[in-house]
């Protein structure tokens, strides 16, 4: 057996509910087979862990980005697009990154690939095709 074991966000949430209904801390560390300590800091940690969302429950750390305002405006301004079914791609995406970072001022700010792929995990964002002309005018000859 590892001498240590990381706990996802979905084991955390457990452990918190388990002592919201009632249940002692040095119980459920035993149970668990965890450090008191460990769950005492999971259970001061609650409210970081609940806010995320359900995406992230396989992870294991709840890391915010070092931008939150430029993630901020572009999922604002990927939200808008997306309303108006316009098709929005990687680039796109990139290009949209850097003018709300120069516009925030954010100097060390980096859109790499990385960055973006991240970014999009972190938010759901999964990059389907916007075939709604398409649908719309097939429609119209039926």
């Amino acid at each position: 057996m590892p001498k240590y074991h990381v706990l996802s966000v979905k084991e955390k949430l457990e452990i918190i509910r388990t002592i919201e209904n009632g249940a002692k801390k040095s119980a459920v560390a035993r149970d668990k087979n965890l450090p008191l300590t460990t769950v005492c800091g999971i259970w001061n940690a609650r409210e970081k862990l609940t806010g995320g969302t359900d995406s992230d429950l396989k992870r294991c750390r709840m890391r915010d980005s070092a931008y939150p305002e430029v993630e901020k405006a572009l999922l604002l301004w990927l939200k808008k697009a997306r309303s108006m079914n316009l098709p929005v791609s990687g680039p796109l995406l990139t290009e949209k990154a850097l003018t709300f970072a120069d516009q925030l001022n954010c100097p060390g700010f980096a859109c790499s690939n990385g960055w973006l792929s991240r970014f999009k995990a972190r938010y759901g964002i999964v990059g389907k095709v916007v075939v709604v002309r398409l649908l719309q005018q097939t429609r119209r000859r039926c």
